[in-house]
């Protein structure tokens, strides 16, 4: 029990005959396949393209183990000294005070009944 059932593909091609007439059948299959074409080239020129992107990118980049140019560590003795130094260890931060748990629901500051006046 698919989506289209035989029954229902042979009243589609009935409604499109009767529609379109006999004459214009083989000009619209004609142009939808031109069109399927056209898209299955543009797919496959998407993804060339997409493929030479990513291959570029991936011979661009430099890996991390590439030494330092010595132009660049006279340059900036601070990258150089960051380099080598130790980290140093971060100050601990001071823990949030603890917030004690009650059973009573929190109390709002308007009245839950407005007042009746007589």
């Amino acid at each position: 029990m698919g989506l289209l059932e035989p029954m229902h593909l042979v009243l589609i091609a009935l409604a499109i005959l009767v529609f379109f007439g006999p004459k214009k059948i083989p000009e619209l299959m004609r142009g939808i396949g031109k069109g399927m074409g056209e898209l299955q080239k543009a797919i496959n020129e998407g993804k060339t393209a997409l493929n030479s992107a990513m291959h570029e990118i991936d011979h661009s980049t430099t890996p991390a183990d590439t030494p330092i140019p010595d132009k660049v560590v006279e340059a900036n003795p601070e990258y150089h000294m960051a380099e080598t130094a130790a980290p140093e260890p971060e100050a601990a931060a001071p823990k949030p005070k603890a917030v004690p748990k009650t059973d009573k629901p929190a109390r709002t500051t308007r009245s839950a009944k407005p007042a009746k006046s007589a």
